[in-house]
């Protein structure tokens, strides 16, 4: 992906239950040049998540893990398990701090896992700016929470 079309083109996509928190990521990342879509929770079943994913066409998915319907790491599963939405990165995003948790995650497909405490809004949009223009170099975060 070309450097400047990481931050003016790109879509997000984000499943978050906390209000504030999808509104806030929502300005900041809109103020950023980026197009932005929040949702409280993924669909009930595999299917809707797969063609809400398909018709949005995010370049990358931020997904918080505990929600209500379905969780972060399940969605993260069904999604890596279709064809048209498994090279999709995700980022997951939340305060679950539990090594075999976030192992757990990264298992089930997420690209890369944030404990969300640990990062300012601005270091986020940061770290999905890098992913986003540097995929082949991209060095996963989770790895320097220990």
């Amino acid at each position: 992906m070309h450097k400047e079309a990481a931050k003016k083109d790109c879509r997000v996509l984000h499943f978050e239950d906390n209000e504030f928190l999808g509104e806030m990521y929502g300005v900041k990342l809109s103020k950023e040049g980026f197009a932005y879509k929040h949702y409280a929770h993924p669909p009930k079943s595999k299917e809707e998540l797969i063609k809400l994913v398909i018709d949005y066409n995010p370049d990358l998915i931020i997904m918080d893990i505990i929600m209500p319907v379905m969780d972060g790491e399940q969605a993260t599963k069904h999604l890596k398990t279709d064809d048209k939405t498994k090279k999709i990165p995700i980022l997951g995003i939340c305060n679950i701090q539990h090594d075999e948790d976030i192992k757990s995650f990264i298992k089930a497909g997420m690209t890369d896992y944030l404990i969300n405490a640990h990062y300012l809004p601005s270091e986020v949009i940061a770290i999905i700016r890098s992913l986003l223009t540097n995929p082949e170099s991209y060095k996963p975060q989770y790895n320097r929470e220990k």
